[in-house]
């Protein structure tokens, strides 16, 4: 399938979507993937560029990304993504060191 093409800039737009709070994960990725989706062809709908408000990933509790999930959604906003996107980053969507102790962290 072949990249959507250039994603008009945020300035070209004057009515938004706003959402929050995805949490994606590996878990749920079939689900939040649907959910990007919807919110897109909302604001395509309406003519409408998208603000995200936080809280896209859920590393909160293992302080580290998925790669296969991000390579995941990179190929989805790549193929798919049609409207200007603006991200804000929440307290979920920090990656971080995890100090040893942590049952999530690197041992070797």
């Amino acid at each position: 399938m072949a990249a959507a093409g250039p994603v008009p800039l945020i300035n070209s737009r004057d009515k938004w979507v706003m959402f929050s709070d995805l949490h994606l994960k590996a878990k749920n990725s079939d689900v939040g993937l649907k959910v990007l989706g919807f919110v897109h062809e909302e604001a395509q709908a309406r003519g409408a560029g998208v603000i995200f408000l936080g809280d896209f990933w859920d590393t909160a509790n293992t302080g580290y990304l998925n790669v296969g999930l991000l390579n995941e959604v990179v190929e989805f906003f790549r193929l798919q993504w049609k409207v200007p996107l603006l991200m804000i980053p929440g307290n979920h969507d920090m990656v971080r060191e995890l100090p040893p102790w942590h049952p999530g962290a690197c041992t070797w």
